[in-house]
């Protein structure tokens, strides 16, 4: 299984537009970029429910029990395969469906046109997602081109709600950051599992006018590119987002070039920012924040964690937030 794609049914439950760069080791299937919203469902193995089971157990002596009402707790399995994929609350937990997410992507593409791009399920389904291009890019000096994008996933093992943001990706390296470079326009809304997705409300809260989100992300990645770095503070930078060790005392805290010596994120990281990375010799990379950042990202997306949870990492869970730690630490430099 690559980067966490669902393998349910025999199949790699993933699908990519016809004409764009295949994603994640070229797994899935192409979809033609006029198919309708239940070819793509199809495609992308997301024609399936999830739904609620009553919750048993075994004694020893070989006697089944139900426990969903004494717990008020249920499983949620797969209408397909009918694989179980967590245990929730009974009566607050509301299902948001992968047909709820499509059709938020349906509804948005067909009133502003922007195309589906991909669309797939993680983990045996327990997190689905699906994308839309955007059509707004920028680029920065050197020829370092960045694309936008509209993200919208969900999950059913609790490890989040429902979330519709606008990300980006560096072209030169596929790279992929979250708006979360700027907090002066709302980029991201999430909608938790305790009420219905209402697709209105979330392209009000969003805005659904990518303009002002992305004025607002080109000033701030302008910003981080226009921020030299020494070596010093870049080793610095990643000390402070990559050491968990607490700090007893000064006299016994390795030198930051001592501790990127001796950990292997934080050093192959400096590598890529130094000169192994792609873009890294572009003239917005080279010894900017912008380029630490990127280092920083490149590593998540297709070095870092293990092969099995990158795309997982680096849309949603612990490698977005350390690329928006780096960038925070190198914006209080400004």
């Amino acid at each position: 299984m690559s980067a966490g794609i669902d393998m349910s049914n025999g199949r790699a439950n993933m699908a990519h537009a016809k004409g764009t760069p295949k994603p994640w080791w070229g797994i899935g299937f192409e979809v033609d970029a006029n198919a309708s919203i239940e070819e793509w469902q199809r495609a992308a193995g997301l024609n399936f429910e999830v739904l609620k089971g009553e919750l048993l157990f075994r004694d020893s002596a070989d006697v089944i029990h139900e426990a969903s009402k004494a717990l008020n707790r249920s499983v949620l399995y797969r209408s397909d395969t009918l694989a179980p994929l967590s245990v929730m609350s009974k009566n607050r937990y509301h299902i948001h469906q992968p047909a709820d997410i499509l059709a938020f992507i349906s509804d948005v593409s067909k009133a502003t046109g922007w195309p589906v791009e991909t669309a797939g399920s993680l983990y045996g389904g327990r997190k689905i997602w699906a994308l839309l291009k955007v059509p707004v890019s920028f680029t920065l000096p050197g020829g370092d081109v960045v694309e936008g994008y509209l993200l919208a996933s969900t999950s059913f093992d609790g490890s989040s709600g429902s979330d519709f943001r606008f990300i980006c990706t560096r072209v030169v390296c596929a790279n992929t950051l979250h708006m979360g470079l700027s907090e002066k326009v709302k980029h991201a809304t999430v909608v938790y599992h305790d009420t219905v997705i209402d697709v209105q409300r979330v392209k009000a809260d969003l805005g659904m006018a990518a303009e002002p989100v992305w004025s607002s992300f080109i000033e701030t990645a302008k910003q981080l590119a226009s921020i030299k770095l020494t070596r010093s503070q870049a080793v610095s930078i990643l000390r402070k987002v990559y050491d968990d060790t607490p700090i007893v005392s000064s006299a016994v805290r390795v030198p930051d070039e001592q501790f990127i010596l001796d950990n292997p994120t934080p050093r192959r990281i400096l590598g890529l920012y130094e000169g192994a990375g792609l873009g890294s010799n572009l003239a917005s990379a080279l010894n900017t924040g912008w380029g630490l950042v990127n280092a920083v990202t490149q590593d998540t997306d297709h070095f870092g964690s293990n092969r099995n949870s990158r795309l997982n990492s680096a849309w949603f869970g612990p490698g977005a937030a350390r690329k928006q730690a780096v960038v925070d630490a190198v914006l209080d430099m400004a």
